[in-house]
């Protein structure tokens, strides 16, 4: 019986997802071109990434029950000034610095409107590399230890390099982002966030993940820094639901045909992988194996090998602004090719390459419109949300989740969509394409969309 009642639950979870597919593609009524025209014809689309990281790892605050407020500012100065001068030409992929991603779509306030409704969709903070990262680097670099290139400046040990940090987990700079970007949005939407708190006024919603859970903490604790009654501190109620369950955040995991015919389509992850099996992708394995092991007293360097190096050294410059160790194996020539087939992979996986990806962003994008539309509704006005707030009440919703919660839904919306497809053979080709997941989902990006009231 118990086993009857969680297949059945678990085929309303996808039904619910699989309606939502069907009404923002049109087969269940057009709701989506009705609610399109509510958001062009008074909302502002904002896609926010500016610079706010640091090459340091921030200290903590100091341990007293408020922080003052100009030890706050210069944080947060801090995080919006620093440069990064260890990588030029190349982003970070997925990996990337806040500050890598240039201002899109970051539109001003509508002149003679008013906000009356926030809507942001953000990715966790700056974390650390996961267990599964460290484990297969420490196996990679034994491995490397014994060949006679190796000297004590490639020398790695998670716990001095990553002292501090847990794996999978944000960083010091992973809350100071989150905090400070809470800061920046009080200040741009101040008629909607400069109010008192309430969990009516105020939903901010997270998946079942530490990482983004965190985030929310730590934006919350900025955006209502110094109001709250706890010396300055506010609790805040913060929406979650377990993964399995996560159909609005997590709706990558709940749609069967997205997983079937694209996450785990073997023909699709064989086409994807040609990227690194092209004749440029191969020179640079060569190249690795020349500089790590130059009398080839270790088996043949792979593909794959080569992008674990990568991600040691995109870590190492996201987090430390450190291009000495893992960097240098790389030219950056190399770091533009292998840039390109990260983002190739999200691009079928996620992106304009795969329909399915985009349509499986259905859920949010249609909890988003539906939002609106109550509010602008005389016909509904105490309808309640999930979680149970009004959304007549509700000024700002905060969404906390991943990368492959941002990058279907903003190609669900038609943006970063270039003339002609990411192939594994046309880099060079694209060298100017919009596609670039390290200026669309770097570290805590995040994407707004504001309902205007205006005059008629």
């Amino acid at each position: 019986m118990r086993q009857r009642r969680g297949k059945t639950e678990d085929r309303q979870r996808r039904g619910e997802a699989a309606e939502a597919e069907d009404r923002l593609s049109g087969a269940g009524g057009g709701f989506l071109g009705q609610g399109l025209l509510v958001c062009v014809a008074v909302a502002s689309l904002g896609l926010f990434l500016s610079a706010l990281i640091s090459h340091q790892i921030i200290e903590s605050p100091p341990n007293r029950g408020k922080v003052e407020k100009a030890y706050v500012d210069q944080k947060c100065d801090q995080l919006a000034s620093e440069t990064w001068p260890a990588a030029k030409g190349f982003t970070l992929s997925t990996k990337s610095p806040y500050q890598f991603a240039e201002p899109v779509f970051n539109q001003e306030q509508v002149e003679g409107c008013s906000a009356v409704q926030l809507h942001v969709v953000l990715r966790h903070g700056t974390r650390s590399p996961s267990v599964k990262d460290f484990s297969k680097w420490q196996k990679l670099l034994d491995s490397f230890r014994s060949t006679l290139a190796w000297n004590a400046s490639l020398e790695w040990d998670q716990g001095q390099t990553y002292a501090g940090s847990v794996p999978y987990e944000l960083t010091q700079r992973g809350y100071w982002e989150q905090f400070c970007l809470a800061r920046r949005f009080r200040e741009r939407f101040p008629s909607l966030l400069k109010r008192p708190y309430s969990k009516e006024r105020f939903v901010l919603r997270s998946t079942q993940v530490s990482r983004s859970f965190t985030s929310a903490l730590s934006f919350a604790n900025g955006l209502f820094h110094g109001t709250g009654p706890l010396d300055g501190y506010q609790p805040v109620f913060i929406q979650s639901r377990p993964t399995g369950e996560d159909v609005l955040l997590r709706f990558f995991d709940h749609c069967p045909r997205y997983l079937t015919q694209v996450k785990n389509n073997k023909s699709l992850s064989d086409y994807i992988h040609e990227c690194h099996s092209s004749d440029e992708a191969k020179r640079i394995v060569d190249k690795v194996q020349r500089i790590l092991d130059p009398d080839h007293l270790v088996a043949s360097i792979s593909p794959k090998e080569v992008e674990m190096l990568r991600k040691m050294c995109l870590f190492e410059l996201a987090l430390f602004n450190n291009s000495d160790r893992w960097c240098r194996v790389f030219t950056e020539e190399d770091q533009v090719l292998l840039e390109y087939c990260s983002d190739f992979k999200d691009y079928w996986l996620k992106g304009h390459g795969s329909q399915l990806a985009w349509l499986s962003s259905g859920p949010l994008l249609l909890h988003v419109l539906e939002a609106m539309q109550q509010h602008t509704s005389q016909e509904v006005p105490g309808k309640l949300m999930q979680g149970g707030a009004s959304t007549l009440e509700t000024t700002a919703f905060f969404y906390f989740a991943h990368a492959e919660t941002i990058l279907p839904l903003v190609t669900f919306l038609g943006l970063f969509n270039d003339s002609q497809p990411l192939r594994h053979d046309n880099h060079r080709d694209m060298k100017d394409r919009q596609f670039v997941t390290g200026k669309i989902v770097p570290f805590s990006a995040n994407l707004a969309l504001v309902l205007y009231q205006c005059p008629d």
